[in-house]
């Protein structure tokens, strides 16, 4: 269980509950922020739909978002900066409308140059919303989780290396916060992705050096306090194995937070 693991390890469980105070107090500064952004996307939706009707309509709504994500044109990227706000209507949009991993990945995929930064991020966050999505049913397993664990493998397989560049500190701090955000949801996705992330990241690269360093009061939650909760998804994993596997291979991860000691 998760109290025996601690129990073995009283150092790892005084860093957990540090984490936690720390946490707990920047998470009340990125309410105001979560509540905007949810705003904005509301808005956005809207204007989406407006845009529909203008248009002439659709008869299946359901069907748009998948549609534009493989357009092949500007629309797409715009189909992801829709996706990726986070609004709940788009999410069901894409799932009911039998949305897949080819379906969010194929800008990248199909691209003929290499793909920018900012590029990349935008279809991480899409990445992250719909795996998180996932994540929080109320039922586990089913088609929506299928999906989403496809996004996790085809991800960690093919653009791993972009996954490691954007978290590098010349990297801007949205592209490094798009990364960790969407690793997080893939930890919370379950035992299985978890695993995956574990086992898949490149963790032996320098850039998950900066990332305890950049903190930022302007910019919350900052690249830190993401970085944070990314490493506590594994410690709350469901499975045993996952939480020792990360503590035994990966604690020097958890340590870079605490200036000292490591």
């Amino acid at each position: 269980s998760h109290f025996n693991t601690f129990a073995c390890n009283p150092s790892t469980a005084v860093v957990v509950v540090v984490v936690v105070v720390v946490v707990a107090e920047e998470e009340e500064e990125g309410e105001e922020e979560a509540e905007e952004k949810a705003t904005a996307a509301k808005r956005a939706k809207k204007a989406e739909i407006k845009l529909a009707e203008a248009e002439g309509g659709v008869e299946k709504p359901g069907a748009v978002i998948v549609d534009r994500l493989v357009s092949g044109t500007e629309d797409a990227w715009r189909a992801h900066r829709l996706l990726g706000s986070g609004e709940e209507v788009v999410t069901e949009e894409f799932y009911s409308a039998g949305g897949r991993a080819q379906h969010v990945l194929h800008v990248l995929d199909s691209s003929q140059q290499k793909n920018k930064a900012n590029d990349v991020a935008s279809v991480f966050l899409s990445v992250e919303v719909l795996v998180l999505r996932a994540a929080q049913q109320s039922s586990p397993g089913g088609l929506m989780a299928e999906v989403a664990m496809g996004l996790v493998k085809r991800v960690l397989a093919d653009y791993g290396k972009e996954v490691t560049l954007l978290l590098s500190g010349t990297n801007t701090a949205h592209q490094a916060k798009a990364v960790i955000r969407m690793l997080t949801a893939m930890v919370a996705l379950g035992t299985e992705a978890a695993r995956e992330v574990l086992s898949q990241l490149n963790w032996e690269s320098d850039n998950w050096e900066t990332l305890p360093k950049r903190s930022s009061r302007q910019d919350l939650p900052d690249v830190r306090t993401c970085y944070i909760h990314f490493l506590l998804a594994f410690l709350f994993d469901s499975s045993p194995q996952v939480v020792r596997e990360f503590l035994e291979h990966r604690k020097t991860r958890l340590a870079s937070i605490f200036p000292g000691l490591q």
